[in-house]
């Protein structure tokens, strides 16, 4: 009875102790929102190769409806021309790529979204499906957080951002964002 009786004690306890761990790490996923990303690195695909990219004759179904509900980027820099360099400059951040002014996004998600890092500097579009085009910006440097807007401030920076955006954006009919397609070019 008695090594009966400890083995159910200690199973109660390891129950009872993975229920608080698992509730405090419950606690800190709330509250430190990290981003869920999947990146897929394909030897020999190209651009146009996927349907979310304009593709008609090959059906990628499950990458499109990746592309749908997640973050679309039309702009990428390889390490190397080449697998295994591109690879290993992914991998390993070392490589003679040259340094580009910005990043740059469209996001078709969560109500249409548009955004641009450039240095410490990250102005970004929301709900854009609602006709909404005003940026905010945030100083990365002192508000990792993006609590603070602080376009009011730095309008030059904003200017700079606005025509980032609208130069780099493309119309997409699989993902269309009508306040941006069907806005005049500057």
């Amino acid at each position: 009875m008695k090594p009966r009786f400890i083995t159910t004690a200690l199973s109660l306890i390891l129950v009872a102790a993975s229920n608080v761990a698992s509730a405090s790490a419950q606690s800190v996923r709330t509250t430190t929102r990290q981003p869920n990303i999947i990146f897929i690195l394909a030897d020999d695909l190209g651009y146009g190769d996927l349907g979310s990219y304009g593709q008609k004759k090959i059906r990628t179904p499950a990458l499109d409806r990746l592309s749908a509900e997640g973050m679309r980027f039309t702009q990428f820099y390889s390490g190397s021309p080449v697998c295994a360099p591109s690879r290993c400059v992914l991998m390993t951040g070392k490589g003679k790529q040259r340094k580009h002014e910005f990043l740059f996004w469209d996001f078709n998600g969560y109500g249409g979204q548009q955004a641009v890092r450039m240095g410490d500097w990250k102005g970004v579009r929301k709900n854009l499906h609602s006709g909404n085009t005003k940026i905010e910006l945030y100083n990365l440097a002192e508000d990792i957080g993006e609590k603070r807007d602080v376009a009011a401030k730095h309008f030059g920076i904003v200017n700079r951002i606005e025509k980032i955006m609208t130069e780099q954006h493309q119309a997409s009919s699989l993902f269309p964002i009508k306040v941006l397609d069907e806005a005049p070019k500057k």
